[in-house]
Formats: C-alpha cells, structure tokens, sequence
C-alpha cells in the first residue's frame, strides 16, 4: 500500500502543504498505473492485477479528498476576500493595493476546479463508486464532467457577468453593514431610495 494511504484522515491543514500533497498524489498515481501496465504486460496472476488496482483506486480517492479540501480552503480565502473589500468599501478607500486572493502556486483554473468539486460533493463520491464497480480510477475529470453534465444551459435572461456579481456583493455588504449600523450612517429611506433607483434604470 502506498504511503499516501496513512493521510485518509489526516489531510494536510494549510494550501501549501495540500499543494504539495497533490503533486505527490499525483506523480503516485503515475507510478501505480505504470505499475497495473507492468502486470499486464507481464500477464501475471489476476489477484496481482487487481490488488494493483484496489491500491491505485485508493490513491486516486484520497488525491480527490485532498482537491475537495483544498477547494474549501480557496472557497474561504475568497469569501474572507469579499469581506475585506466590502469593508474598505465601507469605509470609503479608493486605490490601493488589491486583495490578493490566490495562494502562491494556484492559478484562477486551478482554484475554480477545486472549488468546483468541493461544492459538488455528490459528484465526487459518484464518481468514486462508479469507478470502483467498472475497474476504473477516479479523477477530478470524472467529477467535473459529471458537474457540467447535471447543469442544464444557462437561458439568455439569467446570463451575468463577473463584473455585474462583484458590484453586486459589495452593494449588498454595504446594505448589510448599514442594518448592522441601525441605519445610522445611511438611512432605510435613502437605501430603499438608491434601490429603487436601480430597479428603475433596469426596468425603464
């Protein structure tokens, strides 16, 4: 049994360490394929073959265990991330540096995929029995397929932009902290007047 196995309950607790246990996840999971070919090639006993396999489908569940959490952590630094730009916006700071909100290493794909399959946690285990009945290796593509394929086309009408929701969020933090506040910085009246201005320049 590879090492990797000990980790089943003791995943590592920070994005670099993930990082790092994912690339080693990954480069096992190289060596148990290349090792299921060997035993192929070599046409030895089927209880060979199928431990092999067993070993690998192991690895490649705790490699996905380890991308789901690290898609939680991500999914935390971006929420943690909103928040602090809805509170410079609240204070009313403009420039600056901007929010930083990907660990070294993680590129915006990388982050989206592993949020992706730690929100769809159906699908992650979906796709581990699945492969475990047909003899096959779970992978993060299997789960993200299985995600795109239970998502009908968006219709034209509830198309948004990345822009359209980020305004949105800190609008909706603002009015969050103005209740907070009990409206002492900004009125009810004026919040619902500035809404209803919105609704206005949409609809007219």
């Amino acid at each position: 049994m590879n090492d990797l196995t000990q980790y089943r309950n003791n995943l590592p607790v920070t994005t670099e360490d993930l990082q790092r246990f994912i690339l080693i996840g990954k480069e096992s999971l190289k060596a148990q394929k290349a090792k299921i070919r060997a035993i192929e090639k070599a046409n030895m006993a089927l209880a060979a073959k199928e431990a092999a396999l067993q070993d690998t489908q192991d690895i490649a569940d705790i490699l996905l265990d380890a991308e789901v959490k690290l898609g939680e952590m991500l999914d935390d630094i971006d929420k943690s991330a909103s928040q602090l730009k809805g509170q410079d916006f609240h204070r009313g700071s403009q420039g600056g540096t901007a929010v930083k909100t990907l660990p070294e290493g993680i590129t915006k794909q990388q982050s989206h995929e592993a949020q992706e399959l730690f929100r769809h946690g159906w699908a992650v285990a979906k796709a581990k029995e699945e492969a475990r009945k047909e003899g096959r290796i779970a992978t993060s593509r299997d789960v993200l397929g299985k995600i795109r394929g239970s998502k009908p086309p968006k219709p034209k009408e509830d198309i948004v932009s990345d822009e359209f929701k980020a305004a949105y969020e800190l609008l909706l933090i603002e009015i969050k902290n103005a209740k907070a506040l009990k409206w002492r910085t900004t009125s009810k009246r004026v919040a619902l007047k500035y809404v209803g201005i919105l609704k206005d320049v949409i609809t007219a």
